[in-house]
């Protein structure tokens, strides 16, 4: 059980010693994570000026978080500014944006061209931020691609690493990626999209930040379906928008993004098949999972 007033009053106090003046704190969610509480917090100083503040369950999440956003600061102007880490890495500030999310506007008429404006801004940190690399990417070339604990998901790793010899890609253009890019993290201001809560600052294959929103924007639409608030238009026109907005996709561009749609979805996967308890949203995610896993041919009978 989190006790919120009490959560509230020490961060007030946290920014009032810090800071100076009489700050405000109230909770915006809460939840236990590994004994601990992680919060995310709005905050309002005596001269107006608010901050969102996030509380961490573990002082490498704290510093990750916080080092992704001054990163993605630092290379685009539409993004949340980062304020202070505390000296324990227990929570860092913000500023406070209020504004809906894209995600929150998705039964609007500008619905589509929204998401376009996604796309425009992860083609603008990706471009922003290229550089050729001979490095290779650990989402690529790491030694597991899910963790084959089961004769199942061996098959399933087995095939993601056959897939990965085929693509013969070694050497790329690497890009600052957001590491979390999805339509709940993109605020709406003025028209413009803003992006927020990365999770860690990495460079990489640009793909994986567009596999991301594709696969996560049909999940995010059967949420919508499944509690009665269906969405406008289909998968298919929102990625067609999506991908409208990111920009024309070379041959082997595409081939990546293929393959990084293969991960993204079986790891989500293999985080729902490996669940013992599950709730009824998350069977209908797994449902949608599994569909997909058969049609890109990572279960069942090898093509």
């Amino acid at each position: 059980m989190i006790d919120r007033i009490a959560e509230e009053r020490r961060i007030a106090v946290y920014l009032t010693d810090r800071l100076g003046g009489g700050w405000h704190a109230s909770c915006v969610s809460a939840r236990m994570k590994a004994g601990r509480v992680e919060a995310v917090f709005r905050a309002e100083g005596p001269d107006g000026r608010r901050l969102a503040i996030k509380q961490c369950a573990h002082p490498r999440k704290a510093i990750n978080e916080f080092s992704a956003l001054q990163a993605l600061a630092a290379a685009s102007s539409d993004c949340v500014r980062p304020v202070f880490l505390n000296d324990q890495a227990s929570l860092f500030a913000m500023e406070w944006i209020e504004a809906p999310t894209i995600k929150q506007l998705m039964h609007q008429p500008s619905r589509l061209d929204l998401i376009r404006k996604a796309g425009r801004w992860l083609r603008a940190l990706h471009r922003a931020t290229r550089h050729w690399t001979p490095q290779r990417d650990p989402q690529i070339e790491g030694a597991l691609l899910i963790d084959p604990q089961a004769p199942e998901f061996r098959r399933v790793n087995d095939r993601l690493r056959a897939r990965r010899a085929r693509l013969g890609i070694r050497f790329l253009f690497h890009s600052l990626l957001h590491s979390d890019f999805h339509m709940g993290n993109l605020f709406v201001v003025d028209g413009r999209a803003v992006a927020f809560d990365p999770l860690a600052m990495r460079r990489g294959t640009p793909m994986f930040d567009v596999a991301d929103f594709l696969v996560l924007s049909e999940i995010y639409r059967l949420h919508a379906q499944t509690q009665g608030n269906a969405w406008p238009d289909c998968e298919r026109r929102d990625r067609q928008a999506f991908l409208e907005g990111y920009g024309r996709l070379a041959p082997w561009q595409n081939r990546l993004l293929a393959f990084a749609m293969d991960v993204k979805i079986a790891r989500m996967w293999h985080h729902h098949a490996k669940s013992a308890h599950r709730t009824l949203l998350e069977e209908s995610e797994f449902a949608l999972l599994q569909n997909a896993m058969r049609d890109r041919a990572l279960l069942g009978h090898a093509p």
